[in-house]
């Protein structure tokens, strides 16, 4: 299943264990543009100026459009448990209007000024088990046929209209954390769970 990820930018570091994770299980996952962005990010970075630039509101739009479903990653922000920011709930709408399925990584977050319209969309939570997100909204040999296949960009410079997960090698800023073909996926998924909570911890 080809996946959007929606996040606050706070969580860029977990949100690419969970792309990570899901590639793992099988799926394909499209990084919000900001997260592309912090990655590949110069000193002086500006992130409203790269907004304006870019305009990645619109093209994460594009990148809902175009997914079979949306996964939002809500972790803990300002002492919120399941912080939804004011970008993600405008991309949850969005999802919603076109009709694509949305999970949440964890519980909806307490937050007065969205509550009752969050809690009125038809949201799946998830509690961290992304083995809970079906290999596809239809049958596996219709989606095979309907699937994308992503160019590979010819240079390293991420064009955010393009940019899907994972990055190609020399455009990764991180190292590669997947076992080897000889262990288990069990396994594998294990240790990219763990290196996740470790995250969170600190």
């Amino acid at each position: 299943m080809k996946i959007c990820i929606c996040c606050s930018l706070t969580f860029t570091n977990e949100v690419i264990e969970v792309g990570k994770m899901l590639e793992h299980l099988g799926h394909e996952v499209l990084l919000p543009n900001g997260v592309i962005n912090r990655l590949i990010e110069q000193p002086n970075f500006d992130p409203v100026q790269a907004k304006i630039k870019t305009n990645s509101w619109r093209l994460h739009i594009d990148k809902i459009r175009s997914a079979d479903a949306v996964l939002i990653c809500n972790f803990l922000k300002n002492c919120t448990p399941g912080y939804i920011g004011a970008n993600t709930y405008s991309e949850i709408a969005a999802a919603h209007y076109f009709d694509k399925p949305i999970f949440a990584l964890f519980q909806l977050p307490d937050q007065p000024y969205i509550n009752e319209e969050i809690r009125s969309l038809p949201i799946t939570i998830l509690d961290y088990d992304l083995t809970r997100i079906p290999a596809s909204t239809s049958s596996p040999a219709t989606l095979s046929a309907s699937r994308e296949v992503p160019s590979e960009p010819e240079a390293p410079t991420i064009d955010p209209r393009q940019a899907t997960f994972p990055l190609s090698d020399t455009e990764r800023p991180f190292a590669p954390t997947l076992d080897t073909p000889q262990q288990s996926s069990e396994t594998s998924l294990s240790k990219l769970s763990q290196r996740l909570k470790t995250l969170l911890s600190h």
